[in-house]
């Protein structure tokens, strides 16, 4: 599992992935939308129980503004509100997974695939990235389930291709199996806009598509998505509500309106400049030290994948950086076989003030010797 301090912000150069910039938010907007959903006009409906029923507005916003932006279309009967892309994720496998179905995923890649898939007993292949990240081609005989990040690889940034992308659903048409898309980070596209979802080119109903909204505004929301053919939902839904119902229903309403008001939008672009800046620092303090670039989304994102040298382990620099107030991610957890020793690591920028940058980056250059 992907392990972070608690107190990441105490350190002065927090190169971890996942976390939220306080200042690129609209707290007062946000206040506002909270405001209204706890008002007496929406108390009354969002404090009942809602029997495993989501918010209708947000919904709407997901089915009418989200999907098509990624050139998706679905019914509200096709949409499934979840605590996060992890819940999503885990409602999937759990329904999809069994110890005779082969799964595939990446390598290097998400280790809470790897994890979500021991957990339901099944057999598992993980290929390792070609090019633009999984390759069709190698996918072994009796392939029942997929799971990628086309979009944005966890954790290289590797976008798989068009043709490539083609080829995986003509084989889940073919060999008649499943497809788990987990499209994190598309929002982040302020380099080149973001490639076409894997879910807006199937047309067989062959691909689970989970979207997430916490990565965008801050992790501890926890409201993400999942889409997939209507008969999957309902009992993706059933199983939900064995665990924990729904996913509380004045946040689904808060997000709604924060999302229909155009907060979302504005704040999308606020971050996109953001990182935008952030990433060329980064690639011009990196540019002046022994570390190679590895894996970087064409299209923008919020990390980097770093080759440290190969005689140096990433976890033994990782300790010897905090001495030094600088936080870096390991490779290892990423590898379901890590190199030995892995000089592999994640560098991620989405949390750490701009003008931190350029010394972070000197002291990992000086602490990791080319």
């Amino acid at each position: 599992m992907i392990r972070k301090p608690a107190n990441w912000r105490d350190y002065r150069y927090p190169f971890i992935y996942g976390q939220a910039d306080p200042a690129l938010f609209d707290h007062h907007a946000w206040r506002d939308c909270a405001r209204r959903a706890w008002g007496t006009r929406d108390f009354a409906e969002l404090a009942a129980d809602q029997y495993g029923v989501d918010d209708a507005l947000l919904i709407d916003y997901i089915c009418s503004n989200s999907l098509p932006r990624r050139g998706i279309q679905a019914r509200p009967d096709e949409v499934l509100v979840t605590l996060g892309a992890q819940n999503a994720l885990f409602l999937a496998i759990e329904l999809l997974a069994r110890p005779d179905r082969l799964a595939v995923t990446e390598e290097p890649g998400y280790p809470d695939f790897a994890e979500a898939l021991r957990r339901a007993q099944s057999p598992t292949t993980f290929l390792p990235l070609r090019g633009g990240g999984l390759d069709p081609a190698d996918l072994p005989p009796g392939t029942r389930l997929v799971i990628v990040t086309p979009s944005h690889n966890i954790p290289t940034g590797a976008t798989m291709p068009l043709d490539r992308r083609r080829q995986l659903l003509a084989r889940a048409a073919a060999e008649d199996f499943l497809i788990i898309e987990d499209d994190y980070d598309f929002e982040m596209s302020y380099l080149a806009p973001p490639a076409p979802a894997l879910k807006s080119l199937d047309r067989a109903g062959r691909v689970i598509y989970i979207g997430s909204f916490s990565k965008a505004l801050f992790p501890g929301l926890r409201i993400g998505y999942m889409v997939a053919p209507a008969p999957l939902i309902a009992r993706a839904r059933d199983l939900r509500a064995i665990m924990l119902r729904h996913p509380p229903a004045h946040l689904q309403r808060i997000t709604a309106y924060f999302l229909a008001q155009g907060h979302y939008d504005a704040h999308i672009v606020r971050l996109r400049q953001a990182l935008k800046a952030r990433r060329q620092v980064l690639e011009e303090a990196i540019s002046r030290t022994s570390l190679v670039i590895a894996g970087a989304a064409a299209s923008g994102g919020s990390s980097v994948w770093i080759r440290g040298a190969p005689d140096v382990d990433s976890a033994d620099l990782a300790r010897r950086l905090r001495v030094e107030s600088v936080l870096i991610e390991p490779g290892h957890v990423f590898f379901e076989t890590p190199p030995e020793p892995c000089p592999f690591f994640r560098l991620g920028y989405s949390s750490i003030n701009e003008a931190a940058i350029p010394e972070g980056i000197r002291i990992i250059g000086r602490m990791n010797p080319g």
